[in-house]
């Protein structure tokens, strides 16, 4: 199986070539967003950045070649046109086969179950796969803060619309498997998001929480409902990791002066 560079986009890859050189270029070129395409072709790697219409090609032996996009397309005839196999940065199925979800976002939300602030915070990371010209599905995980009813982590299921090569709309349903502050019974969390571009995106969250109290002394339990509704903005691509990385190691940072503390 080689490896071939085609128009990508900016969309990165990871790819399946058995050299060494290819683990190498697809360390690399992941966060730039470059692209590996995986065909019958018989050349071992190449790898193509599309921002500065550059192509670098590893074939045979381990000759290296470079040159633009077009006489890249134009000189090799065993290069095959095809998607990208995986991309992080997010586009429909003419450019991704699959799409990395690496968001994170600020909401302002109405009521919670214990009360609290309105600030909430969001990381939703999964998979998405285009299985047609406009339409895409997959899986996500998603972690909650909020200082009322504090950590919620739980799994959706999401579907994808798109309206462009660059805009569209993702609807999702999960729901919590564990929270930090009250116990959770089986409930609905949703979300309706409108993404103008591959990094950002507008977001609603309405979500129905469950708490189950539990009396032990005469063998009962109860459940009470409060709905949420979250409005607020999410960061994807490059944004939305750093952003969930900063923001778990600020949290990590504060964990541990408030234990050294007590």
């Amino acid at each position: 199986m080689g490896l071939v560079g085609r128009k990508c986009r900016g969309a990165g890859l990871f790819g399946g070539a058995s050299t060494g050189w290819a683990a190498l270029a697809g360390i690399l070129s992941f966060p730039l967003g470059w692209c590996w395409v995986s065909t019958s072709a018989s050349a071992d790697l190449a790898v193509a950045n599309h921002d500065s219409n550059v192509v670098l090609v590893l074939a045979g032996k381990g000759a290296s070649t470079f040159g633009t996009n077009s006489e890249f397309a134009e000189s090799s005839s065993a290069a095959q046109t095809g998607n990208c196999t995986f991309c992080w940065r997010n586009r429909p199925i003419e450019h991704c086969r699959a799409m990395i979800l690496t968001n994170f976002g600020g909401y302002l939300q109405k009521s919670t179950i214990s009360g609290g602030e309105p600030l909430r915070v969001v990381a939703d990371w999964g998979v998405l796969v285009n299985i047609g010209a406009r339409d895409a599905v997959g899986a996500s995980f998603f972690l909650s803060y909020d200082s009322g009813d504090g950590i919620i982590l739980g799994p959706a299921v999401r579907y994808r619309r798109w309206l462009s090569s660059t805009q569209s709309i993702d609807v999702a349903l999960g729901t919590p498997l564990y929270t930090s502050d009250y116990e959770a019974a089986l409930s609905a969390y949703g979300l309706v998001k409108y993404n103008p571009t591959h990094w950002v995106g507008f977001a609603v969250r309405p979500e129905l929480r469950r708490e189950t109290s539990s009396d032990f002394g005469n063998g009962t339990s109860s459940t009470r409902s409060s709905f949420v509704i979250s409005a607020g903005v999410e960061f994807g691509w490059i944004p939305g990791s750093a952003l969930t990385v900063a923001s778990v190691a600020l949290g990590t940072a504060l964990a541990t002066l408030l234990a050294e503390g007590n």
